[in-house]
Parts: structure tokens; C-alpha cells; sequence
């Protein structure tokens, strides 16, 4: 678990040799209720109830360009599981995916996983 922050405009942040990472990111998103054995779609969901937000993200880092796909659940913990679970099976079978796009399981990352390896490469020089 990690946690959003924004620094304040002017703000330099550094924690030992890292430095802040603008990212721009574009989000579309869904939100799913979960009624304990489905889930259906949830213009308004009560997050003190058992749902799944999906997001769909588009990501700029300086000339790097990428994508993500995202579950959060919410609601009881001991239902949060099952409702992602119910929400990942929804979108999957009512959501055609390109033939050319896959999940690699080591690109499955955190954002902070995946800034950090991109920053690695960025100094490195890869592409």
C-alpha cells in the first residue's frame, strides 16, 4: 500500500539520492458493486459497501509513454478479495482486448516499482 502526495508548487523534494518524478497521467475509470457473488457496474459506488474501482491510465514520464490497468477494492476486508475478483470477470468478459496486447507477468508493477526501474533505465540511457 502506498499513498498519493503532490508537493507544493516551488517544492524541490529529494529523499537521499531520488528525486521527485513528475508524471502526467490521464485516468478513465469504473466503478463496479459487488453483491456477493457478482458485480455490476456502479455510476455512484458506496465505498462502504463491497465494490471494485477499475482504472485505465494513460502515463507520460518525460519521453516515456505508457499504460496501466488498475483493480482497487473496497468496502468490509474480509470482501474486498471476492469483489475484485467479480470486477476483474466482468471487465474481462465485456471488454475486447487487441490481439496484440498481453499481460507479462514482470511488467505487473506498482507505480513506485515502476518509476524506480524506469529511472534506472532513464540514467542508464536504455530506451
Amino acid at each position: 500500500r502506498w499513498r498519493k502526495w503532490r508537493p507544493s508548487a516551488g517544492d524541490d523534494f529529494v529523499v537521499g539520492d531520488r528525486r521527485w518524478v513528475e508524471v502526467a497521467k490521464t485516468i478513465h475509470t469504473r466503478a463496479y458493486g459487488y453483491d456477493g457473488v457478482h458485480a455490476h457496474p456502479a455510476l455512484l459506488p458506496d465505498r462502504t459497501r463491497s465494490g471494485c474501482a477499475v482504472e485505465l491510465a494513460a502515463l507520460s514520464v518525460g519521453a516515456v509513454e505508457a499504460w496501466t490497468f488498475a483493480f482497487e477494492a473496497f468496502g468490509p476486508a474480509h470482501l474486498q478479495h471476492d469483489a475484485l475478483v467479480a470486477a476483474a470477470k466482468a471487465v474481462v468478459l465485456k471488454t475486447p482486448v487487441p490481439p496484440d496486447v498481453a499481460a507479462v507477468p514482470h511488467h505487473n508493477l506498482s507505480y513506485p516499482a515502476w518509476l524506480s526501474g524506469l529511472h534506472l533505465r532513464v540514467n542508464r540511457g536504455d530506451q
